[in-house]
């Protein structure tokens, strides 16, 4: 998913061309209308890679060989924003929860795993 910081720029920029009634192209006025669906799957979705990021930061050197497995059930449920969805898509929310319940079910493994090593 193409969900850059760039867009709140543009969606301020669109905001700003129509307070001075400056014409908005009809995909920008689309876009402005659907600003705060866009702005919340831009947290969502950068919240959800933070967190992508950190799981896999905390598992110790030791495990990470083992857990390939189940990266790679997170690289996954991951794939469709690399490949299928746009900032568009009406499934972004889906696609989010998806990714979250393989990291929930990744950090509970870690939980396991480092709790057993402890």
């Amino acid at each position: 998913i193409n969900l850059d910081h760039s867009i709140h720029q543009l969606l301020r920029d669109i905001q700003v061309m129509k307070s001075l009634g400056i014409s908005v192209s009809t995909h920008g006025l689309l876009m402005y209308t659907q600003k705060y669906t866009i702005l919340e799957n831009y947290n969502n979705l950068k919240l959800m890679l933070d967190e992508n990021q950190r799981i896999r930061e905390s598992i110790p050197e030791l495990f990470a060989v083992l857990m390939a497995p189940h990266f790679e059930k997170v690289d996954e449920a991951l794939s469709p924003g690399l490949t299928m969805l746009k900032w568009t898509s009406l499934n972004i929310p889906a696609f989010v929860e998806s990714v979250r319940s393989a990291l929930d079910d990744l950090r509970l493994l870690i939980d396991k795993v480092t709790g057993v090593h402890h």
